[in-house]
Protein backbone atom coordinates (compact mmCIF):
# COMPACT_ATOMS: atom_id res chain seq x y z
CA UNK A 1 0.00 0.00 0.00
CA UNK A 2 2.91 2.37 0.57
CA UNK A 3 4.25 1.86 -2.94
CA UNK A 4 1.03 2.70 -4.72
CA UNK A 5 0.40 5.89 -6.62
CA UNK A 6 -1.96 7.18 -3.94
CA UNK A 7 0.02 6.20 -0.86
CA UNK A 8 0.91 8.93 1.64
CA UNK A 9 1.92 9.59 5.23
CA UNK A 10 -0.90 9.33 7.70
CA UNK A 11 -3.04 6.75 9.41
CA UNK A 12 -4.95 4.00 7.65
CA UNK A 13 -8.00 2.36 9.24
CA UNK A 14 -8.21 -1.34 8.41
CA UNK A 15 -11.51 -3.06 9.22
CA UNK A 16 -13.99 -5.49 7.77
CA UNK A 17 -16.89 -3.42 9.08
CA UNK A 18 -19.06 -1.19 6.88
CA UNK A 19 -17.60 2.32 6.99
CA UNK A 20 -17.82 5.76 5.47
CA UNK A 21 -15.90 9.00 5.63
CA UNK A 22 -17.38 12.49 5.48
CA UNK A 23 -15.73 15.86 5.76
CA UNK A 24 -16.63 15.92 9.44
CA UNK A 25 -15.81 12.47 10.77
CA UNK A 26 -14.94 8.85 10.15
CA UNK A 27 -17.84 6.46 10.71
CA UNK A 28 -17.56 2.71 11.41
CA UNK A 29 -20.68 0.60 11.42
CA UNK A 30 -21.14 -2.84 12.90
CA UNK A 31 -23.81 -5.20 11.64
CA UNK A 32 -26.57 -5.07 12.62
CA UNK A 33 -26.26 -1.34 13.13
CA UNK A 34 -28.78 -1.25 15.96
CA UNK A 35 -29.65 -3.74 18.64
CA UNK A 36 -30.68 -4.20 22.25
CA UNK A 37 -28.16 -5.12 24.93
CA UNK A 38 -29.41 -6.81 28.04
CA UNK A 39 -27.72 -5.92 31.33
CA UNK A 40 -24.24 -7.46 31.30
CA UNK A 41 -24.25 -8.18 27.52
CA UNK A 42 -21.22 -7.20 25.44
CA UNK A 43 -20.71 -6.40 21.80
CA UNK A 44 -17.31 -5.71 20.29
CA UNK A 45 -16.27 -3.57 17.32
CA UNK A 46 -12.77 -4.29 16.02
CA UNK A 47 -10.51 -2.27 13.78
CA UNK A 48 -6.80 -1.61 13.37
CA UNK A 49 -4.91 1.59 12.70
CA UNK A 50 -1.62 1.53 10.78
CA UNK A 51 0.72 4.32 9.59
CA UNK A 52 1.35 4.71 5.85
CA UNK A 53 3.95 6.86 4.11
CA UNK A 54 4.43 8.70 0.82
CA UNK A 55 5.61 11.96 -0.71
CA UNK A 56 2.45 13.24 -2.37
CA UNK A 57 1.07 14.78 0.84
CA UNK A 58 3.57 17.61 0.52
CA UNK A 59 1.21 19.23 -1.97
CA UNK A 60 -0.22 22.29 -0.11
CA UNK A 61 -3.56 21.87 -1.85
CA UNK A 62 -4.31 18.78 0.19
CA UNK A 63 -2.81 19.90 3.52
CA UNK A 64 -6.19 20.89 4.98
CA UNK A 65 -8.20 17.76 4.14
CA UNK A 66 -5.36 15.43 5.06
CA UNK A 67 -4.73 17.16 8.38
CA UNK A 68 -8.43 16.95 9.14
CA UNK A 69 -8.34 13.23 8.36
CA UNK A 70 -5.27 12.87 10.55
CA UNK A 71 -7.12 14.51 13.46
CA UNK A 72 -10.03 12.07 13.22
CA UNK A 73 -7.82 9.05 12.70
CA UNK A 74 -5.70 10.08 15.69
CA UNK A 75 -8.83 9.79 17.77
CA UNK A 76 -9.39 6.36 16.28
CA UNK A 77 -5.81 5.41 17.14
CA UNK A 78 -6.38 6.57 20.71
CA UNK A 79 -9.45 4.36 20.99
CA UNK A 80 -7.66 1.40 19.42
CA UNK A 81 -4.75 1.76 21.83
CA UNK A 82 -6.94 1.73 24.89
CA UNK A 83 -8.02 5.37 25.02
CA UNK A 84 -6.75 8.32 27.05
CA UNK A 85 -3.47 8.41 25.19
CA UNK A 86 -4.10 11.45 23.03
CA UNK A 87 -2.91 14.83 24.32
CA UNK A 88 -5.53 17.51 24.76
CA UNK A 89 -4.99 20.84 22.95
CA UNK A 90 -4.89 23.91 25.21
CA UNK A 91 -5.51 27.46 23.97
CA UNK A 92 -5.48 30.71 25.91
CA UNK A 93 -8.84 32.24 26.85
CA UNK A 94 -10.23 35.32 25.08
CA UNK A 95 -7.91 35.28 22.04
CA UNK A 96 -7.66 38.37 19.82
CA UNK A 97 -7.17 38.34 16.06
CA UNK A 98 -3.64 39.55 15.38
CA UNK A 99 -2.28 38.62 18.83
CA UNK A 100 -0.30 35.33 18.96
CA UNK A 101 -1.98 32.69 21.10
CA UNK A 102 -0.22 29.80 22.80
CA UNK A 103 -1.17 26.30 21.59
CA UNK A 104 0.03 23.56 23.90
CA UNK A 105 -0.59 19.82 24.00
CA UNK A 106 -1.48 18.65 27.49
CA UNK A 107 0.51 15.43 27.68
CA UNK A 108 -0.78 14.25 31.05
CA UNK A 109 -3.06 11.73 29.34
CA UNK A 110 -0.17 10.44 27.24
CA UNK A 111 2.13 10.23 30.26
CA UNK A 112 -0.36 8.02 32.06
CA UNK A 113 0.16 5.50 29.29
CA UNK A 114 3.94 5.94 29.36
CA UNK A 115 3.91 7.37 25.83
CA UNK A 116 6.63 9.62 24.50
CA UNK A 117 5.39 12.14 21.96
CA UNK A 118 7.50 14.52 19.92
CA UNK A 119 5.91 17.75 18.68
CA UNK A 120 6.66 18.28 15.01
CA UNK A 121 4.78 21.39 13.90
CA UNK A 122 1.54 23.39 14.13
CA UNK A 123 -0.77 24.90 11.55
CA UNK A 124 -4.04 26.79 11.27
CA UNK A 125 -7.05 25.53 9.32
CA UNK A 126 -10.41 27.09 8.53
CA UNK A 127 -13.44 26.01 10.55
CA UNK A 128 -14.19 23.05 8.25
CA UNK A 129 -10.58 21.94 8.06
CA UNK A 130 -10.58 22.38 4.30
CA UNK A 131 -7.99 25.12 3.84
CA UNK A 132 -4.71 25.90 5.53
CA UNK A 133 -4.65 29.54 6.63
CA UNK A 134 -1.65 31.82 6.82
CA UNK A 135 -0.31 31.98 10.37
CA UNK A 136 2.96 32.88 12.04
CA UNK A 137 4.03 29.72 13.90
CA UNK A 138 6.70 30.14 16.58
CA UNK A 139 7.92 27.23 18.73
CA UNK A 140 7.76 27.61 22.49
CA UNK A 141 8.26 25.20 25.36
CA UNK A 142 5.63 22.49 25.13
CA UNK A 143 3.87 23.99 22.12
CA UNK A 144 3.70 26.85 19.66
CA UNK A 145 2.60 30.45 19.34
CA UNK A 146 0.01 30.74 16.59
CA UNK A 147 -0.22 34.24 15.15
CA UNK A 148 -3.38 35.11 13.21
CA UNK A 149 -3.80 38.20 11.05
CA UNK A 150 -5.63 41.23 12.49
CA UNK A 151 -9.35 41.30 11.76
CA UNK A 152 -12.51 43.12 12.83
CA UNK A 153 -14.81 40.20 12.07
CA UNK A 154 -16.78 38.77 14.94
CA UNK A 155 -17.42 35.38 13.33
CA UNK A 156 -13.86 34.03 12.98
CA UNK A 157 -13.58 30.31 13.67
CA UNK A 158 -10.36 28.38 13.11
CA UNK A 159 -8.83 25.03 13.98
CA UNK A 160 -5.40 25.29 15.62
CA UNK A 161 -3.62 21.97 15.02
CA UNK A 162 -0.58 20.51 16.77
CA UNK A 163 1.06 17.57 14.97
CA UNK A 164 3.29 15.06 16.75
CA UNK A 165 4.71 11.58 16.46
CA UNK A 166 5.02 8.61 18.80
CA UNK A 167 8.28 6.71 19.37
CA UNK A 168 6.92 4.08 17.04
CA UNK A 169 6.53 6.67 14.30
CA UNK A 170 2.73 7.00 14.42
CA UNK A 171 1.83 10.52 13.23
CA UNK A 172 -0.88 12.10 15.38
CA UNK A 173 -2.69 15.42 15.34
CA UNK A 174 -4.93 17.22 17.82
CA UNK A 175 -6.96 20.36 17.17
CA UNK A 176 -8.53 23.06 19.29
CA UNK A 177 -11.21 25.57 18.33
CA UNK A 178 -9.73 29.05 17.98
CA UNK A 179 -12.27 31.89 17.88
CA UNK A 180 -10.34 35.15 18.05
CA UNK A 181 -12.22 38.33 18.82
CA UNK A 182 -11.89 41.59 16.85
CA UNK A 183 -8.54 43.37 16.94
CA UNK A 184 -10.26 46.63 17.87
CA UNK A 185 -13.08 47.28 20.34
CA UNK A 186 -15.76 49.85 19.52
CA UNK A 187 -18.28 51.19 22.05
CA UNK A 188 -20.86 53.95 21.62
CA UNK A 189 -21.50 56.35 24.50
CA UNK A 190 -24.72 55.62 26.37
CA UNK A 191 -26.08 59.08 25.68
CA UNK A 192 -25.78 61.23 22.56
CA UNK A 193 -26.65 64.91 22.84
CA UNK A 194 -28.92 66.77 20.40
CA UNK A 195 -30.06 70.39 20.50
CA UNK A 196 -32.08 72.05 17.76
CA UNK A 197 -30.15 71.38 14.55
CA UNK A 198 -26.90 69.93 15.84
CA UNK A 199 -25.58 67.25 18.14
CA UNK A 200 -22.63 65.04 18.91
CA UNK A 201 -22.11 61.31 18.68
CA UNK A 202 -19.34 59.80 20.80
CA UNK A 203 -17.59 56.45 20.56
CA UNK A 204 -14.55 54.87 22.20
CA UNK A 205 -12.14 52.85 20.05
CA UNK A 206 -9.61 50.58 21.78
CA UNK A 207 -6.63 48.89 20.16
CA UNK A 208 -6.43 45.30 21.46
CA UNK A 209 -3.23 44.52 19.53
CA UNK A 210 0.34 44.59 20.78
CA UNK A 211 1.31 46.81 17.85
CA UNK A 212 0.15 50.11 16.36
CA UNK A 213 -2.99 49.99 14.22
CA UNK A 214 -4.46 52.43 11.70
CA UNK A 215 -8.25 52.58 11.50
CA UNK A 216 -10.49 54.06 8.82
CA UNK A 217 -13.60 55.86 10.12
CA UNK A 218 -16.92 56.55 8.40
CA UNK A 219 -20.10 57.99 9.91
CA UNK A 220 -23.50 57.17 8.40
CA UNK A 221 -26.45 59.52 9.02
CA UNK A 222 -30.05 59.59 7.75
CA UNK A 223 -31.07 61.81 4.85
CA UNK A 224 -31.19 65.47 5.82
CA UNK A 225 -28.26 65.19 8.22
CA UNK A 226 -24.51 65.49 7.78
CA UNK A 227 -21.54 64.38 9.87
CA UNK A 228 -18.01 65.66 10.38
CA UNK A 229 -15.35 63.26 11.68
CA UNK A 230 -11.68 62.51 11.05
CA UNK A 231 -11.35 59.83 8.37
CA UNK A 232 -8.35 57.99 9.87
CA UNK A 233 -7.09 57.26 13.35
CA UNK A 234 -3.87 55.63 14.55
CA UNK A 235 -3.79 53.94 17.95
CA UNK A 236 -0.81 52.71 19.94
CA UNK A 237 -0.93 49.25 21.57
CA UNK A 238 -3.75 49.02 24.15
CA UNK A 239 -4.64 52.70 23.59
CA UNK A 240 -8.25 53.94 23.80
CA UNK A 241 -9.36 57.12 22.03
CA UNK A 242 -12.72 58.88 22.10
CA UNK A 243 -14.07 59.77 18.66
CA UNK A 244 -16.49 62.70 18.47
CA UNK A 245 -18.62 63.27 15.36
CA UNK A 246 -20.45 66.56 14.96
CA UNK A 247 -23.90 65.95 13.46
CA UNK A 248 -25.87 68.75 11.85
CA UNK A 249 -29.31 68.98 10.25
CA UNK A 250 -30.44 71.12 7.35
CA UNK A 251 -32.87 72.82 9.74
CA UNK A 252 -34.13 72.54 13.31
CA UNK A 253 -35.35 68.98 13.69
CA UNK A 254 -35.76 66.01 15.96
CA UNK A 255 -32.57 64.08 16.56
CA UNK A 256 -31.63 61.47 13.92
CA UNK A 257 -32.88 57.99 14.73
CA UNK A 258 -29.30 56.81 14.98
CA UNK A 259 -25.82 57.71 13.76
CA UNK A 260 -23.50 54.82 12.96
CA UNK A 261 -19.70 54.84 13.12
CA UNK A 262 -17.99 52.14 11.03
CA UNK A 263 -14.35 51.22 11.65
CA UNK A 264 -12.18 49.40 9.08
CA UNK A 265 -8.53 48.40 8.74
CA UNK A 266 -7.65 49.95 5.37
CA UNK A 267 -4.23 48.28 5.19
CA UNK A 268 -5.81 44.81 5.52
CA UNK A 269 -8.38 44.12 2.79
CA UNK A 270 -10.95 41.53 3.76
CA UNK A 271 -10.53 42.15 7.48
CA UNK A 272 -14.16 43.13 7.96
CA UNK A 273 -15.62 46.11 9.78
CA UNK A 274 -17.04 47.11 13.17
CA UNK A 275 -20.09 49.31 13.57
CA UNK A 276 -21.78 50.92 16.55
CA UNK A 277 -24.76 53.29 16.63
CA UNK A 278 -25.04 56.42 18.74
CA UNK A 279 -28.65 56.73 19.87
CA UNK A 280 -29.94 60.23 20.55
CA UNK A 281 -32.25 59.53 23.47
CA UNK A 282 -32.62 61.81 26.50
CA UNK A 283 -32.12 60.22 29.89
CA UNK A 284 -33.35 61.14 33.36
CA UNK A 285 -32.90 59.63 36.82
CA UNK A 286 -36.19 59.00 38.63
CA UNK A 287 -35.64 59.85 42.32
CA UNK A 288 -37.48 58.65 45.40
CA UNK A 289 -39.78 61.43 46.60
CA UNK A 290 -42.34 62.14 49.31
CA UNK A 291 -45.74 61.06 48.07
CA UNK A 292 -47.72 64.10 46.83
CA UNK A 293 -51.42 64.49 47.45
CA UNK A 294 -53.30 63.61 44.27
CA UNK A 295 -55.28 66.81 43.74
CA UNK A 296 -53.90 68.26 40.49
CA UNK A 297 -51.98 71.05 42.26
CA UNK A 298 -48.20 70.98 42.08
CA UNK A 299 -47.46 72.65 45.42
CA UNK A 300 -46.50 69.50 47.37
CA UNK A 301 -42.98 69.07 48.74
CA UNK A 302 -42.61 65.89 46.70
CA UNK A 303 -42.59 67.82 43.44
CA UNK A 304 -39.67 69.89 44.72
CA UNK A 305 -37.78 66.60 45.13
CA UNK A 306 -38.81 65.22 41.72
CA UNK A 307 -36.76 65.30 38.51
CA UNK A 308 -37.69 68.25 36.28
CA UNK A 309 -37.62 67.33 32.60
CA UNK A 310 -36.42 69.76 29.92
CA UNK A 311 -39.10 71.80 28.16
CA UNK A 312 -41.04 69.81 25.61
CA UNK A 313 -40.16 70.07 21.90
CA UNK A 314 -42.31 69.39 18.85
CA UNK A 315 -42.53 65.65 18.25
CA UNK A 316 -41.91 65.80 14.49
CA UNK A 317 -38.91 68.10 14.21
CA UNK A 318 -37.73 69.09 17.70
CA UNK A 319 -38.72 72.74 17.21
CA UNK A 320 -40.14 75.00 19.91
CA UNK A 321 -43.92 74.70 20.44
CA UNK A 322 -46.18 77.72 20.70
CA UNK A 323 -47.04 76.92 24.33
CA UNK A 324 -44.58 75.70 26.96
CA UNK A 325 -44.93 72.35 28.73
CA UNK A 326 -42.95 71.06 31.69
CA UNK A 327 -43.06 67.70 33.48
CA UNK A 328 -41.75 66.19 36.70
CA UNK A 329 -41.02 62.58 37.60
CA UNK A 330 -40.58 60.70 40.90
CA UNK A 331 -41.45 57.52 42.73
CA UNK A 332 -41.81 55.88 46.12
CA UNK A 333 -42.07 52.22 47.10
CA UNK A 334 -45.59 51.85 45.74
CA UNK A 335 -46.17 54.42 42.99
CA UNK A 336 -44.67 56.24 40.03
CA UNK A 337 -45.63 59.93 39.97
CA UNK A 338 -45.74 62.18 36.89
CA UNK A 339 -46.78 65.85 36.86
CA UNK A 340 -47.47 68.11 33.87
CA UNK A 341 -47.70 71.89 33.71
CA UNK A 342 -49.29 72.94 30.41
CA UNK A 343 -49.08 76.67 29.72
CA UNK A 344 -51.84 78.17 27.55
CA UNK A 345 -52.18 81.86 26.74
CA UNK A 346 -55.84 81.34 25.75
CA UNK A 347 -57.27 79.16 28.48
CA UNK A 348 -60.79 80.11 27.44
CA UNK A 349 -60.24 78.09 24.25
CA UNK A 350 -59.04 74.97 26.08
CA UNK A 351 -60.52 71.85 24.45
CA UNK A 352 -61.96 69.77 27.29
CA UNK A 353 -65.25 68.05 26.44
CA UNK A 354 -65.00 64.44 27.60
CA UNK A 355 -66.04 64.06 31.25
CA UNK A 356 -64.31 61.53 33.52
CA UNK A 357 -66.16 58.33 34.38
CA UNK A 358 -65.40 55.16 36.41
CA UNK A 359 -63.35 52.53 34.57
CA UNK A 360 -63.08 54.91 31.63
CA UNK A 361 -61.07 53.99 28.51
CA UNK A 362 -62.24 56.29 25.73
CA UNK A 363 -60.53 57.30 22.49
CA UNK A 364 -62.43 60.59 22.69
CA UNK A 365 -59.71 61.79 25.07
CA UNK A 366 -57.51 62.32 22.00
CA UNK A 367 -60.01 64.88 20.62
CA UNK A 368 -59.33 67.17 23.60
CA UNK A 369 -56.24 68.90 24.87
CA UNK A 370 -54.42 66.05 26.58
CA UNK A 371 -51.22 64.76 28.11
CA UNK A 372 -49.84 61.26 27.66
CA UNK A 373 -47.41 59.02 29.53
CA UNK A 374 -45.63 56.22 27.65
CA UNK A 375 -43.76 53.51 29.58
CA UNK A 376 -41.75 50.85 27.76
CA UNK A 377 -40.49 48.11 30.11
CA UNK A 378 -37.25 46.27 29.31
CA UNK A 379 -37.64 42.93 27.56
CA UNK A 380 -40.52 41.81 25.38
CA UNK A 381 -43.48 43.37 27.20
CA UNK A 382 -45.46 45.91 25.12
CA UNK A 383 -45.29 49.59 25.98
CA UNK A 384 -48.03 51.25 28.04
CA UNK A 385 -49.92 54.44 27.16
CA UNK A 386 -51.80 56.59 29.69
CA UNK A 387 -53.72 59.59 28.31
CA UNK A 388 -55.78 62.18 30.20
CA UNK A 389 -57.51 65.42 29.28
CA UNK A 390 -57.79 68.58 31.40
CA UNK A 391 -60.92 67.21 33.12
CA UNK A 392 -59.34 63.91 34.13
CA UNK A 393 -61.01 61.73 31.49
CA UNK A 394 -58.79 58.77 30.64
CA UNK A 395 -57.64 56.43 27.88
CA UNK A 396 -55.36 53.47 28.65
CA UNK A 397 -53.37 51.15 26.42
CA UNK A 398 -52.17 48.08 28.30
CA UNK A 399 -52.98 46.44 31.61
CA UNK A 400 -52.00 49.00 34.25
CA UNK A 401 -53.68 50.63 37.25
CA UNK A 402 -53.41 54.39 37.52
CA UNK A 403 -55.17 57.52 38.76
CA UNK A 404 -55.23 61.14 37.63
CA UNK A 405 -56.15 64.54 39.03
CA UNK A 406 -56.21 67.91 37.25
CA UNK A 407 -56.39 71.60 38.10
CA UNK A 408 -56.58 74.92 36.25
CA UNK A 409 -55.06 78.36 36.71
CA UNK A 410 -55.40 81.55 34.70
CA UNK A 411 -52.64 80.68 32.20
CA UNK A 412 -52.11 76.93 32.62
CA UNK A 413 -53.62 73.59 33.46
CA UNK A 414 -51.87 70.92 35.52
CA UNK A 415 -52.08 67.17 35.80
CA UNK A 416 -50.89 64.65 38.41
CA UNK A 417 -50.63 60.98 37.46
CA UNK A 418 -50.14 58.16 39.97
CA UNK A 419 -49.27 54.68 38.65
CA UNK A 420 -49.24 51.50 40.74
CA UNK A 421 -45.75 50.02 40.39
CA UNK A 422 -46.97 46.49 41.04
CA UNK A 423 -49.24 46.74 37.98
CA UNK A 424 -46.45 47.43 35.48
CA UNK A 425 -45.64 43.77 34.82
CA UNK A 426 -42.05 43.98 36.07
CA UNK A 427 -40.56 44.94 39.42
CA UNK A 428 -38.82 48.33 39.51
CA UNK A 429 -35.33 47.53 40.76
CA UNK A 430 -32.67 50.15 41.58
CA UNK A 431 -30.76 50.96 38.41
CA UNK A 432 -33.53 49.62 36.13
CA UNK A 433 -33.77 51.38 32.75
CA UNK A 434 -37.17 51.86 31.13
CA UNK A 435 -38.06 53.56 27.89
CA UNK A 436 -40.45 56.45 28.43
CA UNK A 437 -41.95 59.52 26.85
CA UNK A 438 -44.12 62.32 28.21
CA UNK A 439 -46.28 64.12 25.69
CA UNK A 440 -48.87 66.83 25.11
CA UNK A 441 -51.42 67.51 22.37
CA UNK A 442 -52.58 71.13 22.02
CA UNK A 443 -55.74 71.23 19.92
CA UNK A 444 -55.88 75.02 19.30
CA UNK A 445 -52.45 75.07 17.60
CA UNK A 446 -52.59 71.51 16.33
CA UNK A 447 -49.17 70.90 17.89
CA UNK A 448 -47.90 67.71 19.50
CA UNK A 449 -44.88 68.07 21.76
CA UNK A 450 -42.95 65.72 24.02
CA UNK A 451 -39.83 65.16 26.10
CA UNK A 452 -38.14 62.93 23.49
CA UNK A 453 -39.02 64.01 19.92
CA UNK A 454 -39.44 60.92 17.77
CA UNK A 455 -39.48 62.45 14.29
CA UNK A 456 -42.95 61.00 13.75
CA UNK A 457 -45.80 59.94 16.01
CA UNK A 458 -45.76 59.39 19.76
CA UNK A 459 -45.89 55.62 19.12
CA UNK A 460 -42.23 55.01 18.30
CA UNK A 461 -40.75 53.25 21.35
CA UNK A 462 -37.30 53.03 19.78
CA UNK A 463 -37.18 56.83 20.05
CA UNK A 464 -38.41 57.08 23.64
CA UNK A 465 -36.13 58.58 26.24
CA UNK A 466 -34.65 56.52 29.07
CA UNK A 467 -35.73 56.63 32.72
CA UNK A 468 -33.21 55.24 35.21
CA UNK A 469 -34.78 54.38 38.55
CA UNK A 470 -32.84 55.39 41.68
Amino acid sequence: MTAGEHGGPGLLVVTDLPQSYSRYALHLYSEPRTGDLAPGDERSISFRVAPVTGAWQADPRVTGPLTRAQIYLSRAWSLASGGRGLPAPELADDPVAGVPVALRADERAAQRRALTLTLEDALLLDANGDVQLHAEITPLEGGYLVGTRPSLRGDLYHLAVARMRTEAGVPLAVAGDLQPGPSVALDAAEEAVWQGARGEGRWTITNRLTSEVECGLEVSVPEGFSADVDRTLTLNPAESIEVVAEITADQVSAAPAEVTLTVTLPDLPGSGALSAAAIFRPRVACPVITAPVLDGALNDAGWQQAALLPEFRLVADGGAPAEETRAWLGRDAAYLYVAFECRDSQMERLAAKLQPAPDQNSNAVHEDDEVEVFLDPPGELPYLQLAANALGARKTRGDVRWEVATAREADRWTVEVRVRLDSLGLPILPGARWGANFCRVHQRTGQASCWSPTGGSFHLPDRFGVVVFD
